[in-house]
């Protein structure tokens, strides 16, 4: 039995603080590839990033969309969530997942 689906690494912000970091765990991977992602699991985290961005200001999350950009290696991932358009009864929020490529650099994969 898998107890999680990803572990929040401690002192868990990244550098900038803007982003929650977090390891992926074996319970992420896709029954295609081991070594990338079921969907799923991004979803669950961003939605948690979501709800709790959310949290106390009386809104509710009221619809989901997931953009997948690319195979998510199950790797650390680091997560932000974010208010794009404010409002007292309707806001739109999103938020990004990315990796860390090799190379040093980022990329967005949801």
């Amino acid at each position: 039995m898998i107890d999680c689906l990803y572990r929040r690494l401690p002192g868990s912000a990244s550098e900038d603080g803007e982003y929650a970091v977090y390891e992926s765990t074996e319970g992420t991977c896709s029954n295609w590839d081991p070594r990338i992602q079921h969907g799923s699991p991004p979803l669950a985290l961003l939605t948690k990033a979501v709800e709790e961005l959310a949290d106390g200001t009386g809104l509710r999350v009221g619809r989901l969309s997931l953009d997948i950009l690319g195979p998510i290696p199950v790797t650390t991932v680091r997560v932000r969530a974010w208010v794009e358009r404010p409002g007292a009864r309707i806001s739109l929020m999103a938020a990004e997942m990315l990796i860390d490529r090799p190379d040093g650099t980022r990329r967005a994969v949801a």
